[in-house]
C-alpha cells in the first residue's frame, strides 16, 4: 500500500466544489478509489510513508493476520534517510527519486486552521484525501509492539497523539559544540506546531524552550505508543 497525493488547495468538503480555472479545467482531480489528489497549485506531491503487511496481529483464533504499519521515527536521521531513498525497509524504499522531508510552510498548507468536516476521519488535514489514508492502519509501539493507529473510519486511536516532523529546525543558541537544535513537528490531530528536540539518540517533545536553547517541560524518553513521529514526504513536480 502507498498511499500519495500532490498538493492540494484550501478546500477541505467531502464535495468537490472547486471552481474550474480560466481554461475550464479544475483546480484539483481525486481519484477516491486510488486515494489520490492531483493539483498543480503548489507544484508538489505528498506521500505517507508507509509500510504494506508490516506486521501482524491476533485473528481471534488463534493464528495471526498481517496489517499495513504507518512507519514511525525514534531519530531525526532515520527520518531524514528513510524520506529521502537513503534507508530500506519499513516503507523507505518507495521513496528517493526527488522525495524528502516538506518543510513546516510546505506542511502547514496540508491542514485547515478552522473547524474540519468531521464525515471522514478526526485528523485536522484539509482535505479528504489525506484524512483517508489511515484507514486501518497501525504502528510499532515502544516495545516494537503492534499498536492501533487508527480505526476503519481513519479516526486516530484515543489516547496516541501523533506528530507529522519536517526538516525546519531552529539552532537558539547558535552552538554548534551542543545539540541544543529543535526540528519542528505538527501534531496531527490539531495542526499545532510543536518544537522536538533531535536530541543525541531520539527525538523528544519540547513544549517550552529557554533562551540558550535548552527544552524544558521535556520527558527523558518519549512513549512512542503514545507519541509516535511519522512523515509526509513530498516532491516538486
Amino acid at each position: 500500500m502507498s498511499f500519495q497525493v500532490s498538493a492540494m488547495g484550501s478546500g477541505g468538503d467531502e464535495t468537490d466544489d472547486t471552481p474550474d480555472n480560466v481554461a475550464g479545467i479544475k483546480l484539483c482531480t481525486s481519484d477516491p478509489a486510488a486515494k489520490t489528489l492531483n493539483c498543480n497549485r503548489w507544484g508538489l506531491e505528498w506521500g505517507l510513508i508507509n509500510e504494506t503487511g508490516g506486521g501482524e496481529i491476533s485473528n481471534g483464533e488463534g493464528g495471526t493476520v498481517s496489517v499495513d504499519l504507518v512507519t514511525t521515527f525514534s531519530t531525526f536521521a532515520a527520518a531524514l534517510d528513510c524520506a529521502t531513498g537513503n534507508a530500506a525497509g519499513n516503507g523507505c524504499s518507495n521513496s528517493g527519486d526527488g522525495w524528502r522531508l516538506p518543510n513546516i510552510k510546505e506542511l502547514a498548507r496540508m491542514f485547515r486552521y478552522t473547524a474540519v468536516p468531521s464525515e471522514v476521519g478526526n485528523t485536522a488535514l484539509a482535505d479528504v484525501a489525506p484524512r483517508k489514508w489511515f484507514d486501518t492502519l497501525y504502528f510499532k509501539g515502544t516495545g516494537g509492539e503492534v499498536v492501533e493507529f487508527a480505526d476503519g473510519s481513519n479516526n486516530i486511536i484515543s489516547g496516541i497523539t501523533p506528530y507529522i516532523l519536517t526538516a525546519t529546525y531552529r539552532d537558539l543558541d547558535m552552538n554548534d559544540s551542543n545539540n541544543h537544535v529543535q526540528v519542528l513537528a505538527i501534531n496531527l490531530n490539531t495542526g499545532a506546531i510543536m518544537a522536538v528536540d533531535r536530541g543525541d539518540d531520539a527525538l523528544k517533545l519540547c513544549p517550552v524552550v529557554n533562551v540558550s536553547g535548552t527544552c524544558l517541560g521535556m520527558t527523558t524518553d518519549r512513549d512512542l505508543s503514545e507519541t509516535p513521529i511519522i512523515v509526509f514526504k513530498v516532491k516538486t513536480i
